[in-house]
C-alpha cells in the first residue's frame, strides 16, 4: 500500500493506493478535509464551462438542488475495481456544516449556513458496469463506458434541528466513442416550521445527449452538437412561476486546445410564460 498527504486548494487530502488481483487493479481511497463540492449527483462534474456542452446548466440543478453547492467538512472517496470488463464501484460520503432551507438559488452559498451544529450527511454510490479503452493494434476499437449512481443528502436546517431537509438523486451516464448520454433525477423534501407545517416536495430531471468529433485538422481541434431536455418543479404543492420545462440545442467549436466557442438556443415553458433565449459563449481554459 502507498499513502500520500497533499494540499489541494483549501483542502488537505490524504491518498492511499493498494494493488490487488492478478491484473494489479488499484483500489484508491482518498480523504479530504476542508471545503469541497458536496458529493451529490453527476452534474457537479460537468457544470464548468470547459466541461459543459451547453452555455447554461439544467433547471433541476438551478431550482431544485443547488448544483454549485460546496461546504466545509470531511469527504471520503473510494474506487474499488471489480475486475470484470473494467467494472468498478465508486463511493463518496461527506460530513459537512449543512444547508439552510428552503430557499433555492444558483449560488454556492444558496442556503447560507446551517442554524444548528448538527452535521449534514451527503453520499453517492456509483457502479460502472463496463469501461472499454481503445486497444492499439486492433482495426476496430471503440471506447465505451456505462455508469449508474444514486445520491442522498440528509440534514436539519432549523435552530432546534427538528425540521429535516432531504435530497434523493439517481443518475446514469453512457459513453460510446464520441457519443455521450447523461440523465439525472432529483427529488427534495424540506420540512417547514410553523405555522404552515407543510413539507415542500420538489422534483427535477434532465436528459442530455451530445456527440463530439475530433477531426484533428487545422483550426478544428473539436466539434460537438448537444441537446438537453429538462424539467424542474421546486414545490409540487404550489403552482408557481418557478415551475419550468426546457429544451436546449447547442453546438461547440474548439480551434485548438483550451479555446472553446459555444452557441445555443433554449426555449422554456413556465406556468405563466414562454421564454426564448439565445446563447453565445467564448472561453479559454488553462
Amino acid at each position: 500500500a502507498r499513502q500520500k498527504l497533499v494540499r489541494v486548494g483549501h483542502c488537505l487530502q490524504a491518498r492511499a493506493r493498494r494493488r490487488r488481483g492478478p491484473e494489479g487493479a488499484a483500489v484508491v481511497l482518498r480523504l479530504r478535509l476542508g471545503r469541497s463540492p458536496v458529493p451529490f449527483g453527476l452534474e457537479r462534474r460537468h457544470y464548468a464551462p470547459a466541461r459543459n456542452e451547453l452555455a447554461n446548466r439544467p433547471a433541476a440543478f438551478l431550482r431544485v438542488f443547488p448544483g454549485t453547492y460546496s461546504d466545509a467538512g470531511a469527504l471520503v472517496w473510494l474506487n474499488w475495481p471489480l475486475g470484470l470488463g473494467g467494472a468498478s464501484l465508486e463511493f463518496e460520503a461527506a460530513l459537512t456544516k449543512g444547508l439552510r432551507g428552503p430557499t433555492h438559488e444558483d449560488r454556492p452559498d444558496a442556503f447560507r449556513k446551517d442554524d444548528n451544529d448538527e452535521p449534514q450527511l451527503t453520499s453517492r454510490l456509483g457502479l460502472t458496469l463496463f469501461e472499454v479503452e481503445p486497444t492499439p493494434g486492433l482495426s476496430v476499437s471503440v471506447p465505451a463506458r456505462l455508469t449508474f449512481g444514486a445520491s442522498y443528502l440528509l440534514g436539519h436546517h432549523d435552530e432546534d434541528a427538528r425540521h429535516r431537509i432531504q435530497f434523493f438523486g439517481l443518475d446514469v451516464e453512457l459513453r460510446i466513442a464520441g457519443w455521450r448520454l447523461r440523465a439525472e433525477f432529483v427529488r427534495s423534501e424540506i420540512e417547514r416550521p410553523v405555522p404552515t407545517r407543510r413539507s415542500q416536495h420538489g422534483i427535477g430531471v434532465y436528459v442530455l445527449s451530445a456527440y463530439h468529433w475530433f477531426p484533428e485538422v487545422f483550426l478544428i481541434e473539436e466539434l460537438f452538437l448537444a441537446a438537453r431536455y429538462g424539467r424542474a418543479d421546486p414545490d409540487e404543492g404550489v403552482r408557481a412561476s418557478e415551475d419550468v420545462e426546457t429544451c436546449h440545442l447547442g453546438a461547440g467549436w474548439s480551434p485548438y486546445r483550451g479555446l472553446l466557442l459555444k452557441t445555443g438556443f433554449q426555449i422554456g415553458f413556465g406556468s405563466r410564460q414562454t421564454e426564448r433565449i439565445g446563447f453565445l459563449e467564448l472561453g479559454y481554459s488553462f
